[in-house]
């Protein structure tokens, strides 16, 4: 099968995530630099997946992405628990722009996803109403339409996300691995989980800021605490939270 030819966006993506990233200064480090500079937790590297408990007795209880910037997040994340996997647009060895290369490591990401979400989920991951949370950051760009930019709402093809899962409202605003998140979504609807899709604006030029490009999920406190870009973007409570609510 002949490749299909990327667009100059989607080879923007495949550049910088090859670019070795340099270590924002320190006083821009972010929270999520810092916690990871210190060793206080599990760190998610490009096209990565990694597993970490809350439990009180385990370090580190916290995961961290950094440099985040084209590839998609995917989190789950209970009171209990966190599962955070990286998905670049193709995996080492792949030619770049064979969406079929795309399609095949997204679905080995979500494989390795699964695997982790089958083998914990009766201990950490409840199936009860609001315990177990999951969400997945895509990356979006935006082109002037002179360069071909199109809105996401009435573009056809490999434009419009799975219907499983919502688009980008603003006009211009074009998901920029479509393919990839219409597997991500068949495979988490499988798994009987309901994400909630956020979407992020992919950088031609990475920002100077040390907290963008970052995502953390922080079980260090009383409840359990996602940033991205260091801002605070869900909190899931503990059993220990939980239970003094109840109590009260």
């Amino acid at each position: 099968m002949m490749p299909i030819h990327p667009s100059p966006t989607h080879l923007l993506i495949y550049s910088l995530l090859a670019k070795p990233h340099k270590s924002p200064s320190s006083k821009m480090v972010s929270r999520c630099h810092e916690i990871l500079n210190l060793g206080q937790a599990i760190e998610v590297q490009i096209n990565e997946c990694r597993f970490c408990m809350f439990n009180l007795n385990f370090e580190p209880k916290a995961l961290g992405a950094r440099y985040v910037n084209g590839s998609t997040i995917v989190v789950i994340v209970s009171g209990h628990a966190a599962i955070m996997c990286s998905i670049t647009p193709c995996c080492a060895g792949d030619l770049l722009g064979d969406r079929d290369a795309a399609r095949r490591n997204a679905r080995a990401k979500m494989e390795e996803v699964k695997g982790w979400y089958d083998e914990f989920k009766d201990g950490f991951f409840p199936t009860g109403p609001h315990e177990t949370h999951c969400i997945v950051w895509c990356s979006v760009f935006e082109l002037p339409p002179s360069q071909g930019g199109r809105d996401p709402n009435t573009a056809q093809g490999d434009h419009v996300p799975h219907p499983t899962h919502p688009r980008p409202s603003h006009p211009g605003i074009t998901v920029a691995m479509p393919h990839q998140i219409e597997i991500i979504g068949q495979v988490l609807h499988e798994m009987e989980l309901e994400p909630e899709f956020k979407f992020y604006l992919f950088r031609e030029v990475p920002d100077e800021q040390g907290s963008r490009g970052t995502i953390l999920v922080d079980g260090r406190g009383m409840s359990i605490e996602v940033y991205m870009h260091d801002r605070l973007v869900h909190v899931v409570e503990t059993p220990r939270q939980v239970a003094q609510r109840l109590l009260k």
